[in-house]
């Protein structure tokens, strides 16, 4: 696994080369942006949990950008997941964590004073 390098997702672009949404890998432009950065078990457990997933659902990815391919993180029409799609699940799991927490709890109460008080 590579982690020198960024995947970043554009939604246009104003010169004509590249029309509609793309992709574009960025590099570290400095030999000390390099890094090795050790991979926690769980982190690795999830990472082949993935692929076993996209196996068993006979995914393969089909991109290929700025030269890299066989991305990991893959949607289910094998190109990079999308920034927008992942910040969408992120909110998602926020609302559902929060829902269930003011199920569990009382909401406190809360007035303009508290408020103010915490500013």
């Amino acid at each position: 696994i590579d982690v020198n390098h960024t995947l970043v997702y554009y939604d246009h672009r104003t010169d004509g080369s590249k029309k509609g949404c793309y992709f574009n890998v960025n590099t570290p432009k400095t030999p000390t942006g390099k890094r090795k950065v050790p991979m926690l078990s769980f982190v690795k457990e999830a990472i082949i949990m993935e692929k076993e997933r996209q196996e068993l659902l006979d995914l393969h990815c089909i991109a290929t950008i700025d030269g890299y391919t066989d991305f990991i993180f893959i949607n289910r029409f094998g190109n990079p997941q999308h920034q927008g799609t992942l910040n969408k699940a992120i909110r998602r799991i926020i609302r559902d964590c929060n829902d269930e927490q003011f199920l569990k709890n009382e909401i406190p109460k809360c007035c303009f004073r508290i408020l103010a008080a915490i500013h």
